[in-house]
């Protein structure tokens, strides 16, 4: 794995740890992304860089089979996933989507 790939996982696994409230905990009714983190609002750009918000975005970006596992399965599914993909910057993860189609 890349350095970048391991501060990935190490991110998502800090915010999946924490067990924080997701979109679908806020409100009864469906909407498009129930497991994704709602990200807060902030002002300054040093606030990105807090493992918190950092972890919530990245966990925000991963596929939906990946989303929908918990703790060691989410660990050893991200590593097999991260594995398969070398990613060498942020920008690269955050786009991977779109290298894809």
């Amino acid at each position: 794995m890349t350095v970048i790939a391991l501060y990935i996982r190490e991110v998502i696994l800090y915010i999946d740890g924490k067990n924080l409230p997701r979109a679908a905990d806020h409100h009864d009714y469906y909407t498009r992304h129930p497991a994704n983190y709602p990200l807060p609002a902030h002002h300054l750009t040093l606030y990105e860089r807090k493992p918190s918000y950092a972890g919530k975005k990245l966990y925000n970006i991963l596929p939906q089979e990946l989303k929908a596992l918990i703790e060691m399965k989410l660990k050893a599914s991200l590593n097999d996933w991260l594995t398969s993909r070398p990613f060498y910057t942020l920008d690269e993860y955050v786009h991977w989507k779109d290298i894809q189609e």
